[in-house]
């Protein structure tokens, strides 16, 4: 950056950046857009939902699925339209050799952490009673029910979803709008306005939802920023939306049987 432009504001960079990187204000325009549409079919949903009392988990599922797909795919192909390569997105694993090499097995540690932390998550619904206690925590708690699978297929479209949010959230949240908005702004605040944005993608589990995610977008974020690499934060994504799933499927409630007629 020229010493002209740092005397500049961040609206005035922004501005310049947006005349300069075309592409990479189309990705931001595609986030936006990807916003305004996750927000009205949330809405949409649970107007169904209260109208009809009626669950579509399986066709949200989908839709999810497709739009994470779509938008990571949009924000690669802006990435790279730019003029950057893999390497500057994060797409190459952390390096483990020459002097930045403690950053990539800092970055492998804390995420061997993070997924062992995860699974033990897992242990209390080892027994029946257990789950019976989970199912109970989680009746109630707001966006759940929108998303906990309670069929095998349900189950499986879920792993398929948590597979897709993983590789694609990193890429679009804390690979190219990161990226993105360094280029304007101190890395601090690019930090902090890329994991804002990511919170404000899951307003469709309320706002204890919103509020239960904060401790891994920021653990998420750091771990980006500590690696220089996706990699790591991509497998930790994945992990806690496939042990989240299972934590939700496992935790449903049982299913409403029918009582024999007496003789």
């Amino acid at each position: 950056m020229s010493a002209a432009s740092s005397n500049l504001s961040i609206a005035e960079r922004f501005v310049l950046a947006v005349a300069s990187e075309p592409a990479l204000f189309a990705g931001m325009t595609a986030i936006v857009i990807a916003f305004i549409y996750a927000e009205c079919s949330t809405r949409a949903a649970r107007k169904r939902a209260s109208e009809t009392a009626e669950r579509n988990t399986l066709k949200t599922m989908t839709e999810t699925i497709i739009m994470l797909w779509l938008l990571g795919g949009i924000c690669l192909a802006c990435w790279l339209g730019s003029g950057r390569d893999l390497d500057a997105l994060g797409l190459t694993l952390p390096e483990l050799t020459g002097d930045g090499a403690w950053r990539g097995w800092a970055g492998w540690a804390v995420a061997t952490v993070f997924v062992l932390f995860l699974l033990s998550q897992l242990l209390p619904l080892r027994t029946s009673e257990g789950r019976a206690e989970m199912a109970k925590a989680l009746d109630g708690m707001e966006g759940v029910d929108m998303i906990q699978p309670r069929t095998a297929i349900e189950h499986r479209r879920f792993q398929l979803m948590a597979i897709s949010a993983g590789w694609n959230e990193e890429i679009i949240f804390r690979g190219f709008l990161l990226g993105a908005l360094v280029l304007v702004m101190p890395l601090w605040a690019a930090a902090l306005v890329s994991m804002i944005i990511f919170i404000g993608f899951h307003t469709y589990q309320g706002v204890s939802g919103m509020i239960r995610i904060i401790p891994i977008t920021i653990g998420l974020t750091v771990l980006v920023v500590l690696s220089r690499s996706l990699w790591p934060a991509i497998i930790v994504h994945i992990a806690a939306d496939m042990v989240g799933g299972l934590y939700l499927y496992l935790s449903r409630k049982p299913a409403a049987t029918l009582t024999p007629a007496a003789p």
